[in-house]
């Protein structure tokens, strides 16, 4: 599959709905449904919820096309910092970005100086505990902070995660530990 794209859209994999279809949240905030074309259509076990892609809009609308996977950069910071609210003593965190190539953050690790994880993505954008970036990153203020992509993948453990579930999705209902 492509790794690049010069222009267009990038996003995240809400969910795969039928054969090569899946249903994208595109950084501009709108959702679309978006085919794997055949020439690729080898790839699709590789693509899964979550997964970032780039997308070419169909002219006239119609489905819009997976191109091929967003050339993300993956970063790593510290901050020394309570988080305050229901994070409250839970001590600084490392957060861990993947960012899409315009910027914007299409997966967020927090994991707290305690133990605590709270992961990020287009399935669960924020909740009571917080939430992910709302501003894009600077890759010139960021750059110094790069990881691999297997760093951040080793850490997205959705199943950990306490705003998540027993099974990995969102839940904000969970109780905060003491």
């Amino acid at each position: 599959m492509p790794q690049t794209q010069r222009e267009g859209l990038y996003g995240n994999v809400i969910e795969h709905k039928n054969n090569n279809v899946f249903r994208v949240a595109l950084n501009c905030g709108v959702e679309c449904d978006a085919s794997v074309p055949n020439t690729v259509a080898r790839d699709v076990f590789r693509i899964g919820p979550g997964d970032p892609v780039a997308i070419q809009r169909s002219t006239p609308p119609r489905l819009d096309c997976i191109v091929g996977f967003s050339p993300c950069q993956y970063y790593r910071r510290y901050w020394n910092e309570d988080s305050g609210g229901l994070c409250s003593g839970w001590g600084g965190s490392h957060f861990l970005f993947e960012v899409h190539p315009d910027g914007w953050v299409a997966r967020q690790i927090q994991r707290f100086d305690n133990g605590e994880l709270l992961i990020y993505d287009e399935t669960c954008d924020e909740d009571s505990f917080g939430g992910r970036s709302i501003v894009p990153l600077e890759a010139d203020e960021y750059g110094p902070f790069s990881i691999d992509r297997s760093e951040f993948l080793n850490n997205w453990k959705p199943n950990l995660a306490v705003n998540r579930s027993e099974g990995g999705e969102p839940d904000d209902a969970r109780e905060s530990p003491s």
